[in-house]
Formats: structure tokens, C-alpha cells, sequence
């Protein structure tokens, strides 16, 4: 009782914050009241770390003492609290969605009618949603909480997050409605593009003809690389087939480049493709080593052993070849002068992808702008060598998923509900949380090996002279 009237009305933040700290340990019966005068009070909303304490305390009790943490987060005072309603209610849902459990499903539905009306409980569809997508497993009895979803998906069917939510738990309408519309050509490609990445783990076996159709139509190539992320999921040789039959048929590097994407992601489909070199159907030269490289994730000795055989062996160079390299470009820098204008061209063709400088490009590597661009060696070891030293926040992963696909790249984003990955081409995949069977850092950077490779020695003059170059003025 004492510590409830601390809580009631005790002005210093440090008392608070111990407050908070002791309600974790607490058992529930004496935390929850605690816990609920301050989501009364309100307080340090804008604090970095007093709301995630009274977080934690709740979530401590969550399981275990759920009983007493619902009778708190129902009542209908709690939407009177921005720390209720904004920072802890929210979690708590998603936290409970995330169980994979009656109890937690049960838990979910409870909250969601003590909402105080429909505008009110659109506010946590999306931790609903959040929570769903990262739970380990999937609970069998959720009748409830799926028909409170579908009823508002009908009538708000072009709520996005609705219509995802209400597919995920197994909804049949909702899921024929999105594949209908996402295979409509009348439809707007970037609607079309939003279902069809919604659809992308949920797709049926019947699904497949129509999505080879798409990959293979005269639809904006936004629409058919959503397709094409979608036939991913599929160990069919229908896909292998039809997906090198497209790459060689298509001019457009880029869509070649996210063909071998997916064909390279997948054992089945990767040695499909090899087999094709091997019966002289793909020439090697079709394929960068880059996209060869990727085969080694794999870990298979058999498509290992056609690597070898057509492209060698893909081995990292030694320490003095690399030094060997960076000394041949020293010599080919100094025969002459660069071009700053064809300089700032080669930059935006080969490194601004993944690099920023002077503002412009993509910051999915260093910036460039504040790198030491004076030091030519750096630079050039940089080039040459871009896996010997890897910035700990530019450090890609590799991660397995439980339907057998390999992925690579940067986790941009990565919380419980999943991680987001961007490769070298700058395409992005999240993988949801329940999709993940093991994630690992890679050693190898992200940049290629053997990007220099790909520059006449002008070009590299050229680009060295942008790159060394002073910022321009105001």
C-alpha cells in the first residue's frame, strides 16, 4: 500500500523509475496496482527510458499474471493515457499475438472489444498484424479473433492492413479477393504491387501458373518483380524452366540480375539452372561471378562441383595477390589525369547503389562523403580487398528459411516481427520471424570483389578524380 501511494503521487523521476523497476519483481497482485497509477498519471512520455521500464514491467506479468493485467488494460480509463493506450496497450497486443496460443488469442479478442470504438481499435490492427507475423507458432483455436477481423475487413475492404490480418488467420475470402485484384491488369500497378507482396508467403499451389504467367507478360516490370518474389516460395521445375527461358529472352540487366536472384536462392532451382550450363543451354559468360559466389551459401558439394567446373574455383585471392592488384591500379591511376564530370557518371553507374556522396546516392554503405578520400591506398584497398575490415553496422547476414531458400544482404530492419534484408542491387525481402530457421553474420562484405574488374583505366581515372574531389560549392 505504501509503494501504491508513492506511486499515486511521488514527483521525482529517479523514485519512478525505481517504482517501475521494483514492479518487475513484484508479484502481480502488488505490481499491477503500482503499474496502473502511472499510466494514470501519465507522465515522461518523451522519455527514452521511463515508458520502457513500466513496459517491461508489464511484460513481465504478462503470462503470468495475465489475469491481473487485463483487468487493467480493459477498462475503459486506459484510453485516457497516452502511456496506455500508445506505448503499453500496443505492445501488449502484439505481444499477446505473437504467443501463438488460445490463452494469448483469447487475450487479443478481449482487448480489442474493450477498444471504446471502431476508430479506436483500428489504431492496433497493425500490432495485431506485427504480432501474428512473428509468432513461432500458430494457434488452432482463434474463431473469435479471425471473425472480428473479417467483420471489419468487410466493411473496410481496402484497408490494406485488414485485408493482410484477415488473410494470415486463415480467412478464404479475403485471400481470393487479393489474388483477383493483384492479377488484374486493369488494376493500379502500385495497388497490384502491394497485394501481391502481401500474397508473397501466402500463396497456393494454384497460384503458380498465373504467377509464371505475370513474370512472363508485358506488365510494369514493378508488377512482374513482385510476381517474381512471389514465385520464390515455389520448389517447382515449372519455375526453373520458365524463369531462364525469361533471362534469356530479356535485354534488361536488372531483370536478369533478380531472375538469378531467386534461381540462386533455392538448391532445386540453383542446380536447374547450373545443369543448363552444363549441357551448354546458358553460356558461364551469362552470369557474373558475383551471382556464382552466392551458389557457396548453398553448402552443396554437387552444384559446388559444376561451379568449379565451369567458372573455377571461386576461391578469395591471397593477401599478396590482392596487394599485387591494388599496386597494378596505383600504376594505371598514375598515367594520367581524370575527367571529374565522367568521374561523377561512373559513380552513379557502379557505386551509388550502395554509397552516398556529396548527398547523392544510397547510404546502404559508408558515406562516402566523410571516408578518407584523400588517401589513395585506402581507396584502393577499399576497392580491391572490401571484405578485410567490414564496419560493424554495414556487417550483412545470411539467413535460411524453413521452406529451404538462402538469403543475403543488409538487415536494414530487424525486430520480433522479422528482418529485412537489402542486397547489393538494393532490393529489399523481409522475411517474417516464424519464416526464419537461422540467421548468421557473413564475412564477406556486400560490395563485389571484383567491381574494379569492370573499369577500363580511364574509368578508373576518372572515378578516382570524382571521388578525391572536393565538395561541390553552395
Amino acid at each position: 500500500h505504501r509503494l501504491d501511494e508513492f506511486a499515486e503521487r511521488e514527483p521525482s523521476v529517479d523514485v519512478r523509475q525505481q517504482l517501475a523497476s521494483s514492479a518487475a519483481r513484484l508479484p502481480a497482485g502488488q505490481a499491477l496496482p503500482i503499474i496502473n497509477a502511472n499510466i494514470n498519471r501519465d507522465l515522461n512520455l518523451d522519455d527514452p527510458y521511463v515508458p520502457l521500464l513500466w513496459w517491461w514491467a508489464v511484460e513481465r506479468h504478462s503470462v503470468t499474471g495475465r489475469e491481473e493485467v487485463l483487468k487493467r488494460f480493459v477498462r475503459p480509463s486506459l484510453w485516457k493515457s497516452r502511456l496506455g493506450r500508445e506505448f503499453l496497450l500496443t505492445r501488449l497486443i502484439r505481444r499477446y499475438a505473437a504467443e501463438g496460443t488460445a490463452a494469448g488469442d483469447e487475450s487479443v479478442v478481449r482487448l480489442l472489444k474493450a477498444a471504446p470504438n471502431d476508430a479506436a481499435r483500428d489504431t492496433l490492427w497493425p500490432h495485431v498484424l506485427m504480432g501474428l507475423q512473428s509468432a513461432a507458432e500458430t494457434s488452432t483455436a482463434r474463431q473469435e479473433l479471425s471473425a472480428l477481423v473479417f467483420a471489419r475487413w468487410q466493411r473496410r475492404p481496402e484497408d490494406p492492413t485488414l485485408l493482410q490480418l484477415s488473410i494470415a488467420l486463415g480467412n478464404r475470402a479475403p485471400y481470393d479477393a487479393a489474388l483477383r485484384e493483384a492479377l488484374d491488369p486493369q488494376a493500379a500497378p502500385a495497388r497490384r504491387v502491394l497485394l501481391l507482396n502481401m500474397l508473397e508467403g501466402r500463396y497456393e499451389a494454384a497460384a503458380l501458373d498465373d504467377l509464371l504467367s505475370l513474370v512472363a507478360s508485358s506488365q510494369p516490370e514493378a508488377v512482374r518483380s513482385a510476381a517474381l518474389k512471389g514465385l520464390s516460395r515455389f520448389d517447382d521445375p515449372r519455375i526453373a524452366a520458365a524463369l531462364i527461358a525469361e533471362s534469356q529472352k530479356s535485354t534488361s540487366p536488372a531483370w536478369q540480375a533478380q531472375i538469378r536472384s531467386v534461381m540462386f536462392g533455392r538448391e532445386s532451382l540453383a542446380r536447374f539452372w547450373l545443369q543448363a550450363v552444363d549441357r551448354g543451354t546458358v553460356p558461364p559468360a551469362a552470369v557474373p561471378l558475383d551471382d556464382v559466389r552466392r551458389i557457396a551459401l548453398l553448402a552443396n558439394p554437387e552444384l559446388d562441383a559444376l561451379v568449379t567446373k565451369h567458372w573455377g574455383r571461386l576461391q578469395s585471392a591471397s593477401r599478396e595477390e590482392k596487394l599485387a592488384e591494388v599496386r597494378r591500379l596505383n600504376n594505371d591511376l598514375r598515367a594520367g589525369p581524370g575527367d571529374l564530370t565522367a568521374g561523377r557518371a561512373v559513380y552513379k553507374k557502379h557505386c551509388a547503389n550502395c554509397h552516398q556522396m556529396f548527398g547523392e546516392g544510397t547510404k546502404l554503405g559508408p558515406d562516402l562523403t566523410t571516408a578518407n578520400r584523400r588517401d589513395r591506398d585506402f581507396l584502393l584497398v577499399s576497392l580491391v580487398d572490401s571484405s578485410s575490415v567490414i564496419r560493424k553496422e554495414f556487417v550483412s547476414v545470411v539467413v535460411e528459411t524453413v521452406d529451404g531458400r538462402v538469403l543475403t544482404g543488409l538487415a536494414v530492419s530487424r525486430d520480433d516481427a522479422g528482418v529485412t534484408l537489402v542486397d547489393a542491387k538494393n532490393q529489399r525481402t523481409t522475411i517474417a520471424a516464424s519464416e526464419i530457421a537461422a540467421l548468421r553474420e557473413s564475412e564477406v562484405s556486400l560490395m563485389p570483389d571484383d567491381l574494379y574488374r569492370q573499369l577500363k583505366p580511364q574509368e578508373l581515372r576518372d572515378l578516382f578524380a570524382y571521388l578525391q574531389s572536393s565538395p561541390p560549392g553552395p
